[in-house]
């Protein structure tokens, strides 16, 4: 592996190190936003894996459909289908915490973790079906 997939991996689990280290600091806003960036980033590289390419979007609905499309195991259909309101406020945050005063607290934080955990195990999953 190299190049720009290997560069969107390593960005995608830098975020999520990051959200972490966020969280645990109380910058909630920064954290969700880290989150948010971690999940487009290892969608966008999961993509690239099958296509050489990704959908030029920030959009996560958008861009975990085009996942969906290529990727049908690893309990993906399932999550997005319990899971894809998290996606949406997810992909909210990723402008609400850049631009506009926009507070969540701890609760919301760790459960959005928690999500972005589970998420992180299916794109292994997923990861090692290109392998």
């Amino acid at each position: 592996m190299g190049g720009l997939e290997e560069h969107l991996k390593r960005r995608a689990l830098v975020f999520f190190r990051n959200a972490m280290r966020n969280f645990d600091d109380g910058d909630y806003d920064v954290s969700m936003f880290n989150l948010e960036q971690a999940v487009q980033l290892y969608i966008k590289y999961l993509i690239y894996l099958k296509l050489g390419d990704f959908r030029k979007s920030h959009d996560l609905k958008v861009l975990f459909k085009d996942l969906l499309r290529l990727y049908g195991d690893c309990g993906l259909k399932d999550f997005y289908r319990v899971y894809s309101d998290k996606l949406r406020i997810l992909s909210d945050a990723y402008i609400l915490s850049r631009y506009i005063p926009v507070e969540y607290d701890r609760e919301e934080v760790q459960d959005m973790i928690n999500v972005v955990k589970k998420l992180m195990e299916v794109f292994k999953c997923l990861e090692n079906m290109t392998s």
